[in-house]
């Protein structure tokens, strides 16, 4: 009876140390396997780590590029001779600068050219009005003697009554006008062709030019020099 009681407590302990060894076991395996899965969850994010590290470094070096292209494209349009960035932009803003003065100084050249042009344009165009409107300034008699006739002109400012006064001093001449051209619409004009007179004659030049001047000066007495009036024989 006691050798069986004996025998039993023995495989009693037994069992408990070889359930013990089995949690043992157990509890390793468990610890490596979640070991593992951290070195292998660790792993993981160090490589993904790197993939974007490289992926930023290419974005910086593509950066970098670009911006030395558009530099050296700068320095061509500039001609500036400068290596270093900062000397780079700085030589393109004073490049702008000397352009905007460029075209400053072109847009005040080119309103002077308009403006002179536009000047001379207006001056020509009064003068031309104005010698149109003004006609002579002092009264102008010539009288030319041809071999069958007088060749009479007569040019002045236009007043009342004055072609009336030119055409009875013709008549008391007896001078027998053949053609005759008259205008008096911004100045005074008469051209006259005369022949001979019912004895024959031709008038006397001076003497027409001198009643012809004396009606001009009496319709205008301000006008009281003969300059401008000739004879011609």
């Amino acid at each position: 009876m006691a050798p069986d009681r004996k025998a039993l407590l023995n495989a009693d302990s037994s069992s408990e140390s070889v359930s013990e060894s089995s949690s043992s076991s157990s509890s390793c395996l468990s610890e490596e396997e979640q070991g593992g899965g951290i070195v292998s969850s660790w792993s993981s994010k160090r490589t993904y780590g790197l993939v974007a590290e490289d992926i930023s470094s290419m974005v910086r070096k593509r950066r970098k590029r670009t911006l030395e292209e558009n530099l050296s494209v700068l320095r061509s349009i500039t001609h500036s001779s400068a290596t270093r960035k900062s000397c780079i932009i700085s030589d393109a803003f004073k490049y702008i600068e000397e352009l905007k003065q460029r075209v400053r100084e072109l847009n005040r050249d080119l309103a002077a050219e308009v403006d002179s042009r536009q000047r001379e344009l207006l001056g020509s165009h009064t003068h031309e009005t104005g010698r149109a409107n003004s006609g002579p300034s002092l009264p102008t008699v010539t009288v030319v003697s041809k071999e069958c006739g007088l060749e009479i002109h007569v040019s002045c400012e236009k007043r009342p009554g004055l072609l009336i006064a030119v055409l009875e001093a013709v008549e008391a001449l007896g001078i027998n006008v053949l053609q005759a051209r008259v205008s008096c619409k911004d100045y005074f004009l008469f051209e006259a062709l005369s022949g001979e007179d019912k004895q024959g004659k031709i008038a006397e030049p001076h003497i027409v030019k001198e009643a012809l001047l004396q009606v001009i000066y009496r319709i205008n007495p301000e006008k009281t020099s003969p300059r401008g009036s000739e004879v011609m024989d």
